[in-house]
């Protein structure tokens, strides 16, 4: 659970220093441009721990490290990425 303050417990309502915001009211900036996004193929993630397992099982060596595939994705390169709304 997070936290807002310090040490009390956070809840569902949006805080900003000042506390509680009006109902319809947003901290967000609205002069923030995404320039990015991080893509991760969960999929390979999975197929990674199965293998790392089954080494384990196997009483094989394994990796201190296990890096899983991701993708930095741009307004430039975009278009090499499947749509995620089309099936």
């Amino acid at each position: 659970m997070g936290t807002d303050r310090g040490n009390t417990p956070s809840s569902s309502v949006q805080r900003d220093r000042s506390g509680p915001l009006p109902a319809g009211k947003s901290c967000r900036r609205t002069t923030a441009v995404l320039r990015a996004t991080v893509a991760e193929f969960p999929f390979e993630e999975g197929k990674l721990g199965i293998q790392m397992a089954l080494r384990l099982l196997g009483c094989q060596a394994i990796p201190p490290w296990v890096v899983s595939p991701q993708a930095v994705i741009t307004k430039d390169n975009v278009k090499d990425f499947p749509d995620p709304t089309v099936n």
